[in-house]
């Protein structure tokens, strides 16, 4: 089935009856269009990619595909490769990962805390919450 991404609700009403692109909207259609188009991703099965129920812990999204090839050593690999190149472009449609930090997570990634801050403040504050984190945590 083809994505109605640009297709209106109502073209004759309010904007806000029209469909509007999201970021995660994007990502959405990215993920499926890479999925189509993946050498190793059966053409002739089942591909979905969606939206779960928002939660607490953020927006899951579900792919649901199959392999090309059913050897359980091969299909691990196929899986991660995906999954590698999937976390590596979240960033390019301005979304984030989540996950339930811990505490050598926060320890690690000091630097997540400066994500919405321009670059000028970041170098700054970056030395001033390193500080903070040296005394306070370390």
């Amino acid at each position: 089935m083809e994505s109605k991404l640009s297709e209106d609700i109502n073209p004759e009403g309010n904007d806000i009856n029209r469909r509007n692109l999201s970021n995660i909207g994007t990502f959405r259609a990215y993920v499926r269009e890479y999925l189509k188009n993946h050498p190793k991703i059966k053409k002739d099965m089942t591909l979905l990619v969606r939206q779960l129920p928002p939660s607490p812990d953020g927006l899951p999204i579900e792919i649901y595909v199959f392999t090309n090839d059913t050897n359980w050593i091969v299909y691990e690999d196929i899986q991660a490769d995906i999954f590698d190149h999937l976390l590596a472009a979240v960033n390019l449609f301005d979304l984030d990962v989540f996950q339930h930090p811990t505490g050598t997570d926060i320890k690690k990634t000091t630097i997540k805390f400066l994500i919405f801050l321009p670059i000028s403040t970041s170098e700054y504050l970056w030395r001033i919450i390193n500080v903070w984190f040296k005394k306070n945590l370390l």
